[in-house]
Protein backbone atom coordinates (compact mmCIF):
# COMPACT_ATOMS: atom_id res chain seq x y z
CA UNK A 1 0.00 0.00 0.00
CA UNK A 2 1.41 3.10 -0.84
CA UNK A 3 0.74 5.69 1.39
CA UNK A 4 1.48 9.81 1.28
CA UNK A 5 1.36 11.73 4.59
CA UNK A 6 0.68 15.30 4.66
CA UNK A 7 1.90 17.95 7.75
CA UNK A 8 -0.19 20.44 8.43
CA UNK A 9 0.83 24.08 7.62
CA UNK A 10 2.07 26.65 10.19
CA UNK A 11 0.39 27.36 13.16
CA UNK A 12 -0.31 31.08 14.68
CA UNK A 13 0.83 30.70 17.74
CA UNK A 14 3.64 32.45 19.57
CA UNK A 15 7.50 30.60 19.02
CA UNK A 16 7.94 28.53 22.00
CA UNK A 17 4.24 27.38 22.77
CA UNK A 18 3.69 23.95 23.59
CA UNK A 19 0.39 22.24 21.13
CA UNK A 20 -0.78 18.89 20.93
CA UNK A 21 -4.71 18.15 20.77
CA UNK A 22 -5.44 22.17 21.06
CA UNK A 23 -7.22 22.95 18.06
CA UNK A 24 -4.44 25.67 17.22
CA UNK A 25 -5.57 28.34 13.87
CA UNK A 26 -2.85 28.33 10.71
CA UNK A 27 -0.47 30.78 10.45
CA UNK A 28 -1.07 33.98 7.54
CA UNK A 29 0.95 32.38 5.64
CA UNK A 30 -1.62 29.30 5.45
CA UNK A 31 -2.35 30.12 1.67
CA UNK A 32 1.43 30.35 0.48
CA UNK A 33 2.30 27.11 2.25
CA UNK A 34 -0.46 24.90 1.00
CA UNK A 35 -0.34 26.22 -2.77
CA UNK A 36 3.32 24.58 -2.30
CA UNK A 37 1.33 21.43 -0.96
CA UNK A 38 -1.00 21.43 -3.17
CA UNK A 39 1.31 21.32 -6.20
CA UNK A 40 3.47 18.46 -4.82
CA UNK A 41 0.19 16.40 -4.40
CA UNK A 42 -0.98 17.23 -7.98
CA UNK A 43 2.71 15.92 -9.24
CA UNK A 44 1.64 12.72 -7.37
CA UNK A 45 -1.14 12.36 -8.52
CA UNK A 46 -0.37 13.02 -12.19
CA UNK A 47 2.59 10.36 -12.18
CA UNK A 48 1.03 7.54 -9.66
CA UNK A 49 -3.12 8.24 -10.51
CA UNK A 50 -5.93 9.08 -7.80
CA UNK A 51 -6.14 8.48 -4.51
CA UNK A 52 -8.75 5.29 -3.41
CA UNK A 53 -8.90 6.97 -0.01
CA UNK A 54 -7.96 10.22 1.89
CA UNK A 55 -7.83 10.68 6.15
CA UNK A 56 -7.21 13.18 8.39
CA UNK A 57 -6.91 14.18 11.62
CA UNK A 58 -9.86 15.96 13.22
CA UNK A 59 -7.81 18.97 14.03
CA UNK A 60 -8.91 22.05 12.17
CA UNK A 61 -5.24 22.67 11.01
CA UNK A 62 -4.61 19.31 9.47
CA UNK A 63 -8.11 19.58 7.83
CA UNK A 64 -8.23 22.88 6.38
CA UNK A 65 -4.82 21.93 4.34
CA UNK A 66 -7.17 18.70 2.72
CA UNK A 67 -9.59 20.98 2.07
CA UNK A 68 -7.58 23.63 -0.02
CA UNK A 69 -5.63 20.60 -1.23
CA UNK A 70 -9.02 19.74 -3.21
CA UNK A 71 -10.43 16.73 -0.19
CA UNK A 72 -13.10 18.50 1.71
CA UNK A 73 -14.65 15.66 2.93
CA UNK A 74 -11.81 13.17 4.29
CA UNK A 75 -12.31 10.47 6.49
CA UNK A 76 -11.70 11.87 10.02
CA UNK A 77 -10.10 9.87 12.46
CA UNK A 78 -9.36 10.47 16.31
CA UNK A 79 -6.35 8.45 16.37
CA UNK A 80 -4.30 10.35 13.56
CA UNK A 81 -4.23 13.84 16.28
CA UNK A 82 -1.21 14.78 17.48
CA UNK A 83 0.46 13.55 20.53
CA UNK A 84 -1.54 14.80 23.62
CA UNK A 85 0.91 17.30 25.82
CA UNK A 86 -1.60 17.08 28.70
CA UNK A 87 -0.93 20.33 30.98
CA UNK A 88 1.49 21.48 29.01
CA UNK A 89 -0.78 22.29 26.13
CA UNK A 90 -0.80 25.96 25.40
CA UNK A 91 1.73 27.14 27.80
CA UNK A 92 5.16 28.65 26.52
CA UNK A 93 8.09 26.22 27.20
CA UNK A 94 9.91 28.15 29.02
CA UNK A 95 6.83 28.95 31.91
CA UNK A 96 6.70 24.90 31.63
CA UNK A 97 10.67 24.82 32.40
CA UNK A 98 10.19 27.30 35.26
CA UNK A 99 7.27 25.37 36.96
CA UNK A 100 7.28 21.84 36.40
CA UNK A 101 10.61 20.52 36.79
CA UNK A 102 9.07 16.99 35.27
CA UNK A 103 9.55 18.64 31.89
CA UNK A 104 13.72 17.88 32.00
CA UNK A 105 13.05 14.40 32.44
CA UNK A 106 11.48 14.49 29.68
CA UNK A 107 13.40 16.28 27.35
CA UNK A 108 16.50 13.86 28.83
CA UNK A 109 13.95 10.50 27.33
CA UNK A 110 10.79 11.83 25.63
CA UNK A 111 10.56 8.11 23.99
CA UNK A 112 9.91 6.55 27.34
CA UNK A 113 8.93 9.54 29.63
CA UNK A 114 4.95 10.60 30.21
CA UNK A 115 3.77 14.39 29.56
CA UNK A 116 2.53 16.06 32.76
CA UNK A 117 -1.20 14.77 32.44
CA UNK A 118 -0.55 13.53 28.68
CA UNK A 119 0.88 10.80 26.55
CA UNK A 120 4.32 9.13 26.26
CA UNK A 121 5.56 8.73 23.28
CA UNK A 122 5.02 4.95 23.81
CA UNK A 123 1.10 5.64 23.91
CA UNK A 124 0.90 7.67 20.98
CA UNK A 125 2.60 5.23 19.28
CA UNK A 126 0.62 2.48 19.96
CA UNK A 127 -2.51 4.80 18.95
CA UNK A 128 -0.97 5.54 15.73
CA UNK A 129 0.09 2.22 14.99
CA UNK A 130 -3.69 0.96 15.17
CA UNK A 131 -4.71 3.33 13.06
CA UNK A 132 -2.03 2.06 10.51
CA UNK A 133 -2.70 -2.18 11.59
CA UNK A 134 -6.14 -1.02 10.24
CA UNK A 135 -5.57 0.50 7.20
CA UNK A 136 -3.23 -2.44 6.28
CA UNK A 137 -6.34 -4.32 6.13
CA UNK A 138 -8.00 -2.33 3.88
CA UNK A 139 -8.40 -3.07 -0.56
CA UNK A 140 -7.09 0.68 -1.12
CA UNK A 141 -3.69 1.10 -2.94
CA UNK A 142 -3.16 4.82 -2.38
CA UNK A 143 -3.92 6.23 0.20
CA UNK A 144 -3.67 9.97 1.67
CA UNK A 145 -3.39 11.01 4.92
CA UNK A 146 -3.59 14.83 6.63
CA UNK A 147 -2.22 14.96 9.83
CA UNK A 148 0.84 16.36 12.35
CA UNK A 149 4.67 15.94 12.76
CA UNK A 150 4.28 13.31 15.70
CA UNK A 151 2.34 11.66 13.77
CA UNK A 152 4.64 11.43 10.30
CA UNK A 153 7.02 10.63 12.47
CA UNK A 154 5.24 7.50 14.13
CA UNK A 155 4.37 6.34 10.54
CA UNK A 156 8.23 6.45 9.43
CA UNK A 157 8.87 4.13 12.90
CA UNK A 158 5.97 2.06 11.83
CA UNK A 159 7.40 1.38 8.18
CA UNK A 160 10.41 0.56 8.83
CA UNK A 161 12.23 3.94 7.84
CA UNK A 162 13.62 4.75 10.93
CA UNK A 163 13.99 3.91 14.52
CA UNK A 164 11.89 5.27 17.28
CA UNK A 165 15.06 7.64 18.83
CA UNK A 166 16.01 8.75 15.28
CA UNK A 167 12.72 9.66 14.17
CA UNK A 168 12.52 13.25 15.82
CA UNK A 169 15.52 14.21 14.29
CA UNK A 170 14.47 13.55 10.82
CA UNK A 171 10.66 15.56 11.13
CA UNK A 172 8.45 16.39 8.26
CA UNK A 173 8.29 20.62 7.92
CA UNK A 174 5.41 22.06 7.81
CA UNK A 175 3.42 21.30 4.94
CA UNK A 176 5.62 18.75 3.91
CA UNK A 177 4.94 15.74 1.87
CA UNK A 178 6.26 12.12 2.99
CA UNK A 179 5.59 8.74 0.92
CA UNK A 180 6.04 5.52 2.59
CA UNK A 181 4.73 1.76 1.66
CA UNK A 182 3.43 -0.75 4.26
CA UNK A 183 2.74 -4.27 3.29
CA UNK A 184 -1.05 -5.20 3.28
CA UNK A 185 -1.67 -8.13 5.74
CA UNK A 186 -4.48 -9.97 6.85
CA UNK A 187 -5.47 -12.72 9.21
CA UNK A 188 -6.92 -15.98 8.63
CA UNK A 189 -7.94 -19.28 9.93
CA UNK A 190 -5.29 -22.10 8.39
CA UNK A 191 -5.75 -25.17 6.63
CA UNK A 192 -4.27 -28.61 6.64
CA UNK A 193 -2.40 -27.11 3.03
CA UNK A 194 -0.85 -24.68 5.11
CA UNK A 195 0.80 -26.91 7.54
CA UNK A 196 4.25 -27.04 5.81
CA UNK A 197 4.40 -23.29 5.92
CA UNK A 198 3.37 -23.30 9.17
CA UNK A 199 6.31 -25.91 9.80
CA UNK A 200 8.87 -24.16 8.07
CA UNK A 201 8.18 -20.93 10.10
CA UNK A 202 8.24 -22.70 12.99
CA UNK A 203 12.12 -23.69 11.94
CA UNK A 204 12.86 -20.38 11.20
CA UNK A 205 11.90 -19.25 14.13
CA UNK A 206 13.48 -22.04 16.58
CA UNK A 207 17.13 -20.87 14.24
CA UNK A 208 16.37 -17.70 15.52
CA UNK A 209 16.03 -18.76 18.94
CA UNK A 210 19.13 -20.57 19.10
CA UNK A 211 21.30 -17.19 17.64
CA UNK A 212 20.03 -15.54 20.49
CA UNK A 213 20.98 -17.95 23.17
CA UNK A 214 17.41 -19.84 23.43
CA UNK A 215 18.82 -23.21 23.38
CA UNK A 216 15.98 -25.15 25.09
CA UNK A 217 12.65 -24.36 24.04
CA UNK A 218 10.76 -25.32 21.28
CA UNK A 219 13.53 -28.36 21.57
CA UNK A 220 13.33 -32.05 19.86
CA UNK A 221 11.03 -30.84 16.97
CA UNK A 222 8.31 -28.97 19.08
CA UNK A 223 6.04 -28.22 17.36
CA UNK A 224 5.46 -31.44 15.23
CA UNK A 225 3.01 -31.80 12.74
CA UNK A 226 0.84 -33.79 15.03
CA UNK A 227 0.72 -30.64 16.82
CA UNK A 228 0.03 -28.04 13.82
CA UNK A 229 -2.24 -30.71 12.50
CA UNK A 230 -4.59 -30.74 15.97
CA UNK A 231 -4.33 -26.65 16.22
CA UNK A 232 -5.67 -26.67 12.88
CA UNK A 233 -8.50 -29.22 12.86
CA UNK A 234 -9.28 -27.89 16.12
CA UNK A 235 -10.17 -24.64 14.27
CA UNK A 236 -7.13 -22.96 16.59
CA UNK A 237 -4.66 -21.97 13.99
CA UNK A 238 -4.27 -18.65 12.08
CA UNK A 239 -1.94 -17.32 9.60
CA UNK A 240 -1.07 -14.27 8.97
CA UNK A 241 -0.23 -13.49 4.91
CA UNK A 242 1.42 -10.58 3.26
CA UNK A 243 0.31 -10.10 -0.38
CA UNK A 244 -1.18 -13.72 0.11
CA UNK A 245 2.79 -14.90 1.26
CA UNK A 246 2.37 -17.09 4.92
CA UNK A 247 4.54 -14.72 7.26
CA UNK A 248 3.58 -16.10 10.62
CA UNK A 249 1.59 -18.57 12.45
CA UNK A 250 -0.26 -18.89 15.92
CA UNK A 251 -1.63 -20.46 18.31
CA UNK A 252 -5.11 -18.65 19.36
CA UNK A 253 -7.50 -21.21 21.92
CA UNK A 254 -10.19 -20.20 24.38
CA UNK A 255 -9.62 -20.87 28.29
CA UNK A 256 -8.96 -22.80 30.34
CA UNK A 257 -5.28 -23.67 30.24
CA UNK A 258 -4.77 -26.26 31.92
CA UNK A 259 -1.69 -25.23 32.95
CA UNK A 260 -2.57 -21.73 34.20
CA UNK A 261 -4.70 -23.56 36.67
CA UNK A 262 -1.65 -23.09 39.10
CA UNK A 263 0.65 -20.37 39.10
CA UNK A 264 3.60 -19.33 41.45
CA UNK A 265 5.64 -16.30 42.64
CA UNK A 266 3.02 -14.38 41.59
CA UNK A 267 -0.68 -13.96 40.28
CA UNK A 268 -2.67 -13.52 37.14
CA UNK A 269 -4.51 -9.78 37.03
CA UNK A 270 -7.39 -11.21 36.71
CA UNK A 271 -8.26 -14.91 37.87
CA UNK A 272 -11.40 -15.43 37.04
CA UNK A 273 -13.00 -13.65 33.55
CA UNK A 274 -12.80 -16.25 30.57
CA UNK A 275 -9.66 -15.35 28.67
CA UNK A 276 -7.54 -16.90 25.26
CA UNK A 277 -3.95 -17.80 25.07
CA UNK A 278 -1.66 -17.38 22.51
CA UNK A 279 0.30 -20.25 21.48
CA UNK A 280 2.98 -21.26 19.35
CA UNK A 281 3.78 -17.94 17.34
CA UNK A 282 6.12 -18.11 14.59
CA UNK A 283 7.00 -15.67 12.01
CA UNK A 284 9.17 -15.97 8.63
CA UNK A 285 12.95 -15.03 9.35
CA UNK A 286 13.16 -11.04 8.40
CA UNK A 287 9.76 -10.35 8.61
CA UNK A 288 8.50 -7.22 11.04
CA UNK A 289 5.31 -6.93 13.14
CA UNK A 290 4.51 -10.02 13.00
CA UNK A 291 3.79 -9.45 16.68
CA UNK A 292 1.79 -6.27 16.39
CA UNK A 293 -0.23 -7.84 13.71
CA UNK A 294 -1.41 -10.91 15.56
CA UNK A 295 -2.21 -9.07 19.11
CA UNK A 296 -4.11 -6.85 16.88
CA UNK A 297 -6.33 -9.26 15.28
CA UNK A 298 -6.87 -11.23 19.02
CA UNK A 299 -7.82 -8.28 21.13
CA UNK A 300 -10.21 -7.65 18.42
CA UNK A 301 -11.68 -10.80 19.62
CA UNK A 302 -11.31 -10.62 23.34
CA UNK A 303 -10.11 -8.21 25.82
CA UNK A 304 -8.24 -10.50 27.87
CA UNK A 305 -4.84 -12.45 26.60
CA UNK A 306 -2.94 -14.81 28.66
CA UNK A 307 1.00 -15.92 27.18
CA UNK A 308 3.98 -17.77 28.74
CA UNK A 309 6.99 -18.37 27.47
CA UNK A 310 10.70 -19.37 28.08
CA UNK A 311 13.18 -17.43 30.47
CA UNK A 312 15.66 -17.66 27.74
CA UNK A 313 13.12 -16.23 25.21
CA UNK A 314 14.58 -12.23 25.81
CA UNK A 315 13.37 -11.42 22.82
CA UNK A 316 9.63 -12.49 22.97
CA UNK A 317 9.53 -11.09 26.62
CA UNK A 318 10.67 -7.90 25.10
CA UNK A 319 7.62 -8.10 23.12
CA UNK A 320 5.42 -8.74 25.54
CA UNK A 321 6.46 -5.96 27.96
CA UNK A 322 6.17 -4.00 24.76
CA UNK A 323 2.77 -4.46 23.98
CA UNK A 324 1.33 -3.82 26.98
CA UNK A 325 1.65 -7.30 28.89
CA UNK A 326 2.34 -7.75 32.39
CA UNK A 327 4.39 -10.47 34.03
CA UNK A 328 2.31 -12.32 36.08
CA UNK A 329 4.47 -15.29 37.40
CA UNK A 330 5.60 -18.39 37.06
CA UNK A 331 3.41 -21.56 35.56
CA UNK A 332 4.95 -25.56 34.77
CA UNK A 333 4.05 -27.22 31.50
CA UNK A 334 2.55 -30.96 31.63
CA UNK A 335 6.27 -31.96 31.07
CA UNK A 336 7.13 -29.96 34.30
CA UNK A 337 8.49 -27.54 32.34
CA UNK A 338 8.88 -23.27 33.75
CA UNK A 339 7.43 -21.20 31.78
CA UNK A 340 7.46 -16.78 32.79
CA UNK A 341 3.14 -15.69 32.73
CA UNK A 342 2.24 -13.01 30.92
CA UNK A 343 -0.91 -11.45 30.93
CA UNK A 344 -2.86 -8.06 29.22
CA UNK A 345 -6.64 -7.00 29.88
CA UNK A 346 -7.04 -4.36 27.24
CA UNK A 347 -9.42 -1.26 28.85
Amino acid sequence: MEITLVRHTSVGVPKGTCYGWSDVPVADTFEAEASETHRQLEMIVKENGPFDAVYSSPLTRARLLAEFCGFPQPIVDERLKEMFMGDWEMRRYEDIEREDPHIHQWYNDYLRETTTGGESFPLFYQRVASFFNELATKPSRRVLIFAHGGVLACAAIFAGLYKPEEAYHNLTPYGGVIRLNIAQRRVRKSTLEDIPAILQMCDESRSIMRQNGNMKQWANGYPTEAVIRRDVEGGHSYLIEEESVPVGSFAFIPSPEPTYANIYEGKWIDEESPYYVVHRIASKAGKRGVMRDLLNYCFRQTDNIRIDTHRDNTIMQHLLEKNGFSYCGIIYLADGDERLAYQRIRC
